[in-house]
């Protein structure tokens, strides 16, 4: 095969003339291609490849996933509280909730933080996807009755403390007196 000058000619071989030919006449065979051509096509089908591949373990994932799901309350990753850590809980890379069996860290009972109640702590409370249950029923309620009482205590603290007419960290005169005695008979 012959070029010719700007245009493409090739010589047509029995009738000896130069005819104009076009590009998309000229056929490189692959002995005539560059080792970088060759490479970079043996790239492209090894990518064509493994992207048929990835979609077929996807397609066969989702399939497994969604027979497991059947029964399951799904996980909606829209609805979940903010998480910076690097690890995925194993639910939310699962795809659905599972009752979770789990040992009262109070009085020791055995019980099941189902489905929906997760649902709900992770979707509609927002918490943590780092936390799980540690109390029953009954030793949340115990405790929560347990830290408002706290909290009474100390709010009525603070108003009998105001009602005196102390400044918040301010002793009373009583006491300010006999710290100043022993102070200065030391």
């Amino acid at each position: 095969m012959a070029f010719v000058g700007q245009g493409l000619c090739a010589f047509g071989g029995i009738s000896g003339k130069w005819k104009p030919v076009s590009v998309y006449h000229l056929h490189i065979s692959d002995d005539m291609k560059s080792n970088k051509q060759k490479r970079l096509e043996l790239e492209a089908k090894r990518k064509r490849q493994d992207n048929k591949l990835v979609q077929k373990l996807a397609a066969a994932l989702e399939a497994r996933l969604a027979r497991e799901r059947v029964g399951h309350v799904t996980v909606n990753r829209e609805k979940l509280a903010p998480n910076s850590s690097y690890d995925t809980p194993e639910f939310v890379s699962r795809g659905y909730y599972v009752d979770q069996p789990f040992t009262c860290i109070d009085c020791g009972k055995s019980e099941v933080w189902t489905e929906t109640q997760q649902q709900w702590w992770y979707e509609v409370a927002k918490r943590s996807v780092q936390t799980t249950a540690r109390r029953c029923r009954t030793c949340r309620r115990r405790e929560r009755e347990r830290r408002n009482e706290a909290q009474r205590v100390q709010r009525e603290g603070l108003m009998r403390k105001q009602q005196s007419g102390l400044k918040m960290g301010q002793l009373p005169k009583a006491e300010r007196k006999r710290r100043k005695f022993i102070a200065d008979n030391r």
